[in-house]
């Protein structure tokens, strides 16, 4: 289905395959990563990965079978980048990642700082973030991590 919404095409998706991992784990390997190899080395989508394969294998939480947020894309007229809209549809929600195409898909500084320090929503609420180097119809995965869950949503052409 298509909407207009702020003069944007937006695609509304409905549904999701969803993943669980344990991020106090994850963060914590991350951390170590850095420690070895410094701030600015780069981190494999693969390797990330299998830290989440691994310390979901070793988790004892449940994982969230609904995504606590709705993600709708579209194309910004004025400059073409593809935006993302998350929505959250529980109480108090923390988005931590964004996640297109595998890492493909480049999130720019303003976006990805404001990820890094936690997009906070309240039931109902909004955030717009962007991708400048890809489109609506390039968009074939996105995984958003909250602070509830990875949530992957799966686009078909």
């Amino acid at each position: 289905m298509k909407y207009l919404k702020w003069g944007i095409v937006v695609l509304a998706i409905s549904s999701a395959n969803v993943s669980y991992a344990d991020d106090a784990c994850v963060d914590e390997r991350i951390q170590n990563f850095r420690n070895l190899h410094g701030e600015e080395e780069p981190i494999r989508f693969d390797v990330l990965e299998e830290w989440e394969s691994e310390c979901s294998a070793n988790s004892t939480a449940s994982p969230s079978t609904t995504p606590d947020v709705d993600l709708y894309i579209g194309t910004n007229q004025f400059s073409g980048a593809l935006t993302f809209d998350l929505q959250a549809i529980d109480d108090d929600v923390v988005v931590r990642d964004v996640v297109i195409n595998r890492g493909v898909c480049e999130i720019p500084p303003g976006t990805a700082t404001d990820l890094s320090r936690g997009v906070h929503l309240e039931f109902g609420r909004e955030y717009r973030g962007y991708s400048n180097n890809c489109t609506v119809s390039n968009v074939r995965e996105m995984i958003v991590t909250t602070d509830r869950g990875s949530y992957q949503f799966n686009f078909s052409r």
